[in-house]
């Protein structure tokens, strides 16, 4: 970790979208105290999981959970 990242939060935004995440990375610009991270940007083992809830807030919180589980690091 990088001098510049000490005392930041690691955030992992939970998708596989690598547009999304800059769309998000920029939103979050501002936020000296957040670093966003994708989840292929980290040295976890995983996949990403299947989205097979009813509807796309339990898809969003299966995945959530999913990283999670194998980054240990908090997930939206």
């Amino acid at each position: 970790m990088s001098a510049e990242e000490k005392g930041k939060i690691t955030l992992v935004y939970g998708t596989g979208n690598a547009a999304k995440l800059e769309i998000m990375k920029r939103y979050l610009a501002g936020f000296e105290k957040i670093r966003l991270v994708g989840f292929k940007e980290l040295d976890c083992e995983g996949k990403e999981p299947e989205e097979c809830g009813n509807d796309p807030m339990e898809n969003a919180r299966q995945k959530a959970l999913a990283y999670y589980r194998v980054c240990g690091l908090p997930v939206f």
